[in-house]
């Protein structure tokens, strides 16, 4: 019976080296032969432990039972010879004695004891390595802990900057809309204050031109007209003034300066829509009489001007945007019913830039170097806003980078987005001469001195302002 518990100890140490072993290889495979996370630094302590337990079967528990038999050696009580049953008990007694006696008993026992003491320090080493690894973990959780801690604190203060952000947005907007309605109720007092100046006489005038062109607004679809005080031209008092702009623009409304008619790109005074780049030359000519032929049915009262401009047709030999030959109709059917009024007017065109994206130079077209213009009769006015206020008299300017003036920067480009559309909209004026038995009146295109700034939002429009002269007085 001891026997079959000898060899069962001796498996139970070789399965665990075998075990051992196998870990290591199957680390092997996965190709972990180095430490990494801790479960991998576990598997490596317990294929440890597992050998060391193996080999401390196997070298200490065989000599244990067999204290006379040296390391490695295999007692004659587990050999069994083919046809021959267990050894003489006095045979055995007589070998323990002798072996008792024997001098190799003290390097026997002392191999053991040194065995034994390695394998306990190995076992501490591992211990103690646990140990450390236990220690590392519980730092790494802390310190996640900690992360999570800031991260929640991280996410407190951007609530708290959004919320905030939120509550500036929204008193900026209050302030927005505050400035506006003040806007609205200074410019209300101007047009209440130009209205009192005015004799009986004018102010009747006045008041049957400001219906029947407001009225106009019913039949428009891309312009829309409304009454303003400013611009200003000295010595021209009495005067009903309008601006004429679009919808996409009308964030503006408030501002004193006006809204906006067009819209240049950056760096640019070419006209937008104009792919062809001679607009005012198609409206000489082909272009303009196309227009002047849609708008007659609308001027004769036989079809809506929405409808007829509608069934505008494409220019063969004109490329531009169908969106700005609508706006061009609209003008040239406006002009005419101002015109049809009697009274003499003029159309006031201005240009602004907003800085254009710091210095630059472009070629300046020589035909571009001078522009006829109003000058600006309050240049240091506290408000750029408000400096609208202009001389009666024209002046030419010369635009363009000196000595040469052979090159535009963003100073120049107002005056010269100006004049570009004061050009298109002469062009319209001169392409559908009024044949009327009752007074006519006049009519004329003329640049305001512009204005550039490094404002934001961009502002690359040029304002169109419609003053219809009281009394003649143009």
């Amino acid at each position: 019976m001891s026997l079959l518990f000898e060899i069962l100890g001796v498996l139970v140490s070789g399965g665990f080296v075998a075990a051992g072993g196998l870990i290591v290889y199957r680390r092997y495979v996965r190709g972990l032969q180095t430490f990494g996370a801790f479960g991998e630094r576990s598997e490596v302590v317990l294929a440890g432990i597992l050998v060391l337990a193996g080999l401390f079967g196997i070298f200490v528990g065989v000599p244990t039972y067999y204290p006379n038999v040296a390391v490695g050696e295999v007692p004659q009580s587990i050999v069994l010879n083919k046809g021959a049953g267990r050894a003489d008990p006095e045979v055995e007694q007589a070998n323990s004695t002798a072996d008792q006696s024997s001098p190799e008993k003290g390097r026997r026992e002392n191999g053991l004891q040194t065995a034994v003491e390695l394998l306990k320090g190995q076992i501490e080493r591992l211990e103690s390595d646990l140990e450390r690894e236990r220690v590392n973990l519980s730092s790494v959780r802390r310190e996640a802990a900690h992360s999570q801690d800031r991260l929640a604190d991280e996410r407190a203060r951007a609530e708290e900057i959004a919320e905030r952000n939120e509550q500036l947005a929204r008193q900026l907007a209050a302030a927005d809309a505050e400035r506006r309605a003040a806007e609205s109720q200074v410019l209300a007092a101007w047009l209440a204050a130009d209205r009192a100046a005015l004799d009986d006489k004018q102010r009747e005038d006045y008041d049957r031109l400001t219906r029947e062109i407001l009225a106009l607004n019913e039949q428009l679809s891309h312009i829309t007209i409304r009454a303003t005080h400013w611009p200003r031209i000295a010595g021209r008092d009495a005067v009903a003034t309008f601006e004429l702009y679009l919808e996409d623009f009308a964030a503006d409304k408030a501002r004193p300066r006006g809204v906006g008619l067009f819209e240049f790109a950056p760096q640019s005074y070419d006209f937008a829509g104009d792919h062809a780049g001679r607009l005012a030359e198609a409206l000489g000519g082909n272009a303009g009489e196309v227009i002047c032929l849609v708008i007659a049915e609308p001027l004769a009262g036989r079809v809506p001007l929405r409808q007829a401009i509608e069934g505008l047709p494409e220019l063969a030999d004109y490329d531009a945007e169908a969106t700005l030959l609508a706006i061009l109709a609209e003008f040239q059917y406006l002009r005419t019913r101002v015109q049809l009024l009697g009274a003499d007017s003029l159309f006031a065109v201005r240009g602004y830039a907003d800085g254009e994206e710091g210095h630059w130079e472009l070629p300046l077209d020589p035909r571009d170097r001078s522009v006829v213009l109003h000058e600006n009769s309050d240049p240091t006015a506290v408000s750029d806003d408000y400096a609208l206020a202009f001389n009666p008299d024209l002046t030419a300017e010369v635009q363009g980078r000196p000595a040469a003036y052979d090159s535009y920067g963003s100073e120049d480009l107002p005056n010269l987005r100006a004049a570009a559309v004061a050009e298109i909209l002469s062009a319209i004026i001169v392409a559908c001469p009024l044949q009327s038995r009752r007074k006519i009146g006049s009519v004329a295109a003329e640049v305001l001195e512009g204005h550039a700034d490094d404002g934001r939002p961009a502002d690359r429009r040029v304002r169109v302002n419609l003053l219809v002269f009281l009394d003649e007085q143009r």
